[in-house]
């Protein structure tokens, strides 16, 4: 509840235009309006998008205003459009909820891409100004997180985790991961994943495909017993203010920011925030007798000879836009793999 009328005008006005599609809302200047699709005390979201909000508040002055997940504001197809009209100053989007938006940068959660999801985020990030800049228009990015790699996670085990998926109503999002699962064989449905657990619960799912740090934030691992470490792929969160906020910010206060929560290092150090959380996932599903399953060698590869089609057809789709998917994809694939490398190294 806001906490002076002055607040309330704001927010209705907010409101209004969120309903009949104005290109701007009327924000008091103190505020800053912050929107995610989560739940508002999971640690990864303290960790990385309150903590930037915290600190842009105290680098600013301005007062913060955060909706979680189950609001208005934090509904995750309209995310980004609020962020880019203005409406909402500070977000984090996981671009698999709007497939197709952003094509390019899509490219970054194809199968198999990169199994070491820190250098594939260093990657991502330092080719972001060359190939994504127009994705992002309308926004201040401030990077682009890549989370600890996609899992399956099934409701009961399987024999082998390569044929058996056919026909298995899946959830998976993203459409070059979605349509490497229809590869697969499997019934894929999109929806967000605070409707997963009910899903599952009730036998309309049979599985899910998520990071296993979703297993214990949206305590998924209680309808779910069987987790087969495949590393298939890995989301993309983009986080960044509007570029009407960034805008009305002054010359030193862009500074610093920037030095403290934009760039490629800083997304690294958003991406962290994730992995201590994924690895209590495992020790929770364990401790609820679930079963975590590592593919062999020849299995992965399995995998990965069926999903390449899907991989070709998606850049073929993005070349298809007049956009250079091919030459992203590889430029991509080939500074992560050497950042990996150097990840390896220290």
């Amino acid at each position: 509840m806001l906490k002076n009328l002055n607040k309330m005008a704001a927010m209705t006005a907010i409101s209004v235009t969120t309903v009949l599609g104005a290109s701007s809302a009327v924000l008091a200047k103190d505020n800053l309006v912050v929107a995610f699709q989560g739940a508002l005390k999971s640690p990864p979201a303290k960790c990385h998008t309150q903590t930037v909000a915290k600190g842009i508040s105290e680098i600013t002055g301005w007062k913060t205003e955060i909706h979680a997940g189950g609001s208005a504001f934090s509904s995750p197809k309209k995310l980004y459009s609020q962020l880019a009209r203005g409406i909402t100053d500070l977000s984090h989007i996981p671009l698999a909820y709007t497939p197709g938006r952003f094509p390019l940068a899509e490219i970054a959660m194809l199968p198999f891409i990169q199994e070491d999801h820190k250098a594939l985020a260093l990657a991502l990030n330092k080719l972001s100004k060359k190939y994504l800049t127009k994705e992002f228009k309308g926004t201040h990015p401030f990077g682009l997180l890549v989370l600890p790699p996609y899992n399956i996670h099934l409701k009961k085990p399987v024999k082998n985790i390569v044929t058996d998926l056919k026909g298995m109503r899946l959830r998976v999002v993203g459409k070059g991961l979605s349509t490497a699962f229809r590869a697969l064989g499997a019934d894929v449905v999109g929806m967000p994943i605070t409707q997963v657990y009910e899903n599952m619960q009730k036998g309309v799912m049979k599985g899910y495909v998520l990071p296993n740090v979703a297993t214990l934030v949206f305590k998924l691992h209680e309808v779910s017993d069987y987790h087969a470490q495949v590393q298939i792929s890995s989301a993309v969160v983009f986080l960044g203010m509007s570029k009407k906020a960034w805008d009305a910010l002054s010359s030193a206060q862009q500074k610093q920011i920037s030095a403290k929560f934009v760039g490629p290092e800083a997304a690294v150090r958003y991406t962290s925030c994730f992995d201590k959380v994924s690895k209590i996932a495992l020790k929770v599903a364990k401790k609820s007798k679930g079963i975590i399953y590592q593919p062999t060698a020849t299995e992965i590869d399995q995998l990965k000879k069926i999903t390449q089609p899907a991989t070709d057809s998606y850049l073929a789709s993005v070349e298809k836009k007049g956009l250079p998917g091919k030459a992203f994809y590889n430029e991509l694939k080939s500074l992560a793999a050497a950042e990996a490398q150097a990840r390896m190294k220290k």
